[in-house]
């Protein structure tokens, strides 16, 4: 009777339209995403006592590394004396416990799973660009000034800002080019492969553009008949002069990068330092952090390595602002390196545990995960140059990455499409 009331019943059908409306409100709203996995776990709870959900073995491990990757910040409880900004970390970090979770008692009863994620990715993503877009139109009406076309005042209308929603927007674009899409996807795939890559240029994330854009042109090139490339050649020139203004501009800060900045022992206020020397630099104090404080084993504690960090910025007398103009410089700057804040954060045990999570991934990627590998190893490049696993947009991500395994289960309404 329990099989029976679980086959015919709406609730199945409920999850998978609330998986989808979490994948939907990533960039467009923060406690809205996080209400959709409350409500997709009370809805998965009930639905588990009715139907006992098998446990994949995979999935399991994944979300015992998760697991563990939590763990190994909260146990700078036991020495950390900064514990409400750790308390305030962890609390972020709640989603490496929530969603496995989730996903775990979703297990065969979220059908289709990659399908109904990126119907409700796709339609954020289209959602949020038409906003900012819209946005700008109005301000560059409002002056005609162009600033609001390009990295972070275009995206300022959704929370995420610019990189954040480049990653989004590059998962997006590999997705529709390297997946089979359902039939509402596939007839609109062209159209949201252009409006996708007019958001990329426009966002002008020098990492995201480097990357994203070769990954689909090559898969587009060996896909399509001649017709079809020269078409798609003609719209890709036309995409790449409207936006090449803001993707030039960001470039151009590059091109008189001092090296030797890198190395040296004291900094000045005007020290010119762009993003991949700042990186580098921080990169660099990290290991002086880990070698005076002795922190190698298990870190100096999430909640104090921040203050840390900026003592140093202040003991190399990097810039810290001016207290007038309410500007504290590079003060509050976290490392920009996912590995690296963890290995300061948790030292090598928590780092050890980051790159086992990796590891497994690419394990266990070629016939499991609902997305295909170059999305992950985009992701991978991206935990290089941004602390992801810092802002809940790149925890729930991550998580969302990681846990969602493929399922064969179909419900007669999806076969009747």
């Amino acid at each position: 009777m329990k099989n029976s009331f679980t086959k015919h019943s709406i609730l199945p059908l409920l999850i998978n339209w609330l998986w989808a409306i979490l994948w939907l409100m990533l960039p467009l709203s923060r406690k809205g995403s996080v209400a959709a996995i409350w409500l997709l776990g009370i809805l998965l709870i009930i639905q588990s006592f009715l139907q006992k959900p098998p446990v994949r073995k995979k999935q399991l491990i994944i979300s015992l590394l998760l697991f563990l990757f939590f763990l190994s910040h909260a146990i700078a409880f036991f020495f950390d004396p900064h514990r409400q900004e750790l308390l305030n970390g962890l609390v972020r970090k709640l989603s490496l416990l929530v969603i496995p979770l989730i996903i775990l008692l979703g297990n065969n009863i979220l059908y289709n799973a990659r399908k109904w994620s990126m119907r409700g990715f796709y339609t954020c993503l289209v959602i949020s660009g038409l906003h900012m877009i819209a946005d700008a139109l109005l301000h560059s009406m409002d002056g005609f000034e162009m600033k609001y076309w390009m990295y972070h005042e275009f995206t300022e209308p959704n929370t995420l800002g610019a990189v954040y929603y480049s990653w989004y927007i590059s998962i997006a674009m590999i997705s529709l080019v390297y997946t089979k899409q359902d039939a509402i996807v596939q007839k609109l795939k062209y159209y949201l492969l252009v409006f996708f890559a007019i958001l990329l240029l426009l966002c002008a994330s020098k990492l995201f553009v480097m990357i994203t854009i070769p990954i689909v042109l090559i898969r587009i090139f060996l896909q399509f008949k001649r017709k079809e490339k020269i078409a798609a050649l003609g719209v890709l020139i036309i995409i790449a002069i409207l936006g090449a203004s803001p993707v030039i501009k960001r470039f151009k800060e590059l091109k008189n990068t001092d090296w030797d900045v890198i190395t040296l022992d004291q900094y000045k206020y005007d020290t010119p330092l762009n993003g991949i020397t700042l990186r580098l630099v921080q990169w660099r104090l990290a290991y002086k952090i880990l070698e005076d404080q002795n922190a190698w084993l298990f870190g100096t504690g999430a909640g104090s390595r921040q203050e840390i960090l900026d003592a140093y910025y202040e003991k190399y007398n990097l810039y810290t602002g001016n207290p007038e103009l309410d500007d504290r410089g590079y003060l509050g700057y976290n490392f920009h390196n996912q590995f690296v804040e963890t290995a300061v954060g948790t030292g090598l045990a928590g780092l050890v545990i980051l790159l086992l999570i990796f590891i497994y991934v690419f394990f266990c990627i070629r016939i499991q995960l609902i997305l295909p590998i170059f999305v992950y190893i985009v992701t991978t490049i991206f935990f290089f140059t941004e602390s992801v696993l810092e802002r809940q947009a790149g925890i729930t991500m991550f998580c969302l990455l990681v846990c969602t395994f493929k399922t064969d289960v179909v419900l007669k309404s999806d076969k009747n499409e």
